[in-house]
């Protein structure tokens, strides 16, 4: 993560209009723990590059930023926004899913959780706790209690 952000500080002090830099720097960010400027560099990216041809990473490196600062409703609104961008992008329908759980929102959560399993048929929640990014491991198991609870296989 360090390294990370030393590149990608080092990368903005050269070009600080790079939306694609911002937009990398975020989940980096969020992975931290430092969520609140994880969501400020994802709403720089978007209003850096609005009509990205890609835009569903930003909507979801967004959603991935609201999750880290627990603000669920707005990590939802977000992950809807990737969604309908790219359905098949599987990491956002997991995110999406998580943070409907989050909000109690079950059934949703569960619908999220099948698209990301019909893209991705051989994934398993405990992949997550060995390879998220968060260096809080309590995130990383919240995380994964989540999506089980959203329908993703153990």
């Amino acid at each position: 993560h360090a390294e990370g952000v030393s590149l990608s500080d080092h990368a903005l002090d050269l070009a600080p209009n790079d939306a694609e830099v911002w937009l990398l720097s975020c989940p980096t960010r969020a992975y931290m723990g430092e969520a609140r400027d994880a969501v400020r560099r994802g709403e720089r990216a978007l209003r850096l590059s609005p009509q990205d041809p890609h835009i569903f990473r930003t909507y979801h490196f967004l959603c991935i930023a609201h999750y880290a600062q627990e603000s669920y409703e707005e990590a939802v609104h977000f992950g809807h926004l990737s969604f309908h961008a790219n359905p098949r992008y599987t990491s956002n329908s997991r995110f999406t899913a998580a943070s409907l759980v989050a909000l109690g929102r079950h059934e949703e959560a569960r619908a999220f959780a099948a698209n990301a399993m019909t893209y991705e048929p051989a994934f398993r929640a405990s992949e997550m706790l060995k390879r998220l990014p968060f260096t809080d491991l309590s995130r990383r198991e919240r995380y994964v209690r989540r999506l089980l609870d959203a329908g993703i296989p153990a």
